[in-house]
């Protein structure tokens, strides 16, 4: 019990950051979460839909023993059949392939393990769309 109050002052005292992360051509980025960070991943830095192609990658990694979540309180990305072409795809540590999102919809999603990989694409010719997604840890118990 005196450790469990000791990971928990050691989490609250730390401060937290956030960090912005859009997406821009053929961009790569790396989000390194401390226990109480968040960060964001969108499309369009200036606000408003992107328009035409685009090809992101983000890889969110969370201290050991925490999972990564992600939340998109609304992704608007022109649906296509099986989101072959704009697409927002998201693998989890523990999955072979990774699960494509598009269309109007809510997600939110966990890792189960510390590390996350999450891309956008859009073809040359998409009408375009926006996402906005925040990044966090959970360190919940796991028993």
């Amino acid at each position: 019990m005196l450790l469990k109050w000791f990971l928990l002052a050691v989490l609250a005292s730390m401060s937290t950051a956030n960090s912005d992360y859009p997406c821009e051509p053929d961009d790569h980025y790396v989000q390194n979460l401390g226990p109480l960070d968040t960060g964001l991943i969108y499309v369009n830095p200036r606000g408003g839909s992107y328009k035409g192609e685009k090809l992101c990658y983000w890889f969110v990694t969370c201290p050991v023993g925490a999972d990564v979540i992600i939340d998109c309180p609304f992704v608007d990305i022109p649906e296509s059949h099986l989101c072959k072409r704009d697409r927002l795809l998201i693998k989890r540590a523990t999955s072979l392939a990774a699960q494509s999102f598009c269309g109007n919809q809510t997600i939110t999603t966990a890792s189960y393990g510390n590390v996350m990989g999450v891309s956008f694409q859009a073809p040359e010719d998409s009408k375009g769309g926006h996402f906005q997604c925040q990044t966090s840890c959970n360190f919940a118990l796991k028993y």
